[in-house]
């Protein structure tokens, strides 16, 4: 749990999510203490900051650093996160991923917020997709991740999904596996309120991958540009919606799916 004398810190965290200037000050006050939480968070940033470059290099020695200090201190600065959610996962040395089903989210979506600057979230379950979707919090989301078991969102899920003005920030979304045909993917490309979405996870569903995509290099596990293709499909999208980001992630993003650390 956070100590009394950190509150006022983490707390305007918390209220600025996408913010760097409350973080940095956090950890310039965590230094004067002598706590290595904020080591960790200046390390976080700085690999952050160097995968948002795409500078994998600059990246390695940071996450080295970053995994290190985190070691035996999750609990202690997950701000209590981890007893609630399944998974809790640090970024920009606060929690902001997490994964749970959508009941207990829903349940105490106002606690977990009030604890964590959360921006990504991973659920599973969808029974109750409408509360969902009236949940105030999603407007500081990046990052939504729909899971493949229980109910899936179908073409009307997803409709209902991509019609929500609260989730205008987001930058990546999963619906992988979700039963979606034509009619939802139509509907996800004509949405005005996703025009910040540079990735989708599309796999599985019952219509071919519109995104653009390419092999890998056998030595590096990186994608070979030189065989990039784009699916008819994706073309015939933009004819009809104009210019869509996310089909594009290959030659648009420093890494193709994002890493949740640099969104």
């Amino acid at each position: 749990m956070i100590e009394p004398e950190v509150a006022a810190f983490y707390d305007a965290c918390v209220a600025a999510p996408a913010a760097d200037a409350p973080r940095i000050a956090l950890a310039a006050f965590l230094d004067q203490r002598g706590e290595s939480w904020g080591a960790f968070i200046r390390a976080q940033l700085a690999l952050t900051h160097a995968l948002r470059r795409g500078d994998q290099r600059d990246a390695n020695p940071h996450r080295r650093e970053a995994d290190a200090l985190l070691r035996g201190h999750s609990a202690e600065w997950d701000g209590g996160v981890g007893k609630i959610a399944r998974v809790a996962a640090f970024s920009r040395g606060l929690v902001e991923k997490i994964a749970l089903d959508t009941s207990t989210y829903l349940a105490r979506a106002e606690e977990l917020h009030k604890r964590a600057p959360i921006r990504m979230l991973v659920l599973s379950g969808l029974e109750r997709l409408d509360e969902l979707l009236a949940d105030p919090h999603l407007d500081q989301l990046v990052s939504l991740s729909i899971g493949s078991g229980g109910i899936k969102l179908g073409d009307d899920g997803l409709a209902k999904l991509v019609a929500c003005s609260r989730l205008g920030h987001l930058r990546e979304l999963d619906v992988s596996f979700q039963d979606i045909g034509m009619s939802g993917l139509e509907a996800l490309c004509a949405s005005p309120h996703l025009r910040s979405l540079a990735y989708v996870g599309f796999a599985g569903n019952n219509i071919p991958l519109p995104a653009e995509s390419a092999g890998t290099d056998w030595a590096t596990g990186d994608y070979d540009l030189n065989g990039l293709t784009f699916p008819e499909l994706g073309k015939q999208l933009e004819t009809r919606y104009g210019e869509l980001a996310w089909l594009h992630p290959l030659t648009r993003l420093p890494h193709c799916p994002p890493s949740y650390l640099e969104l």
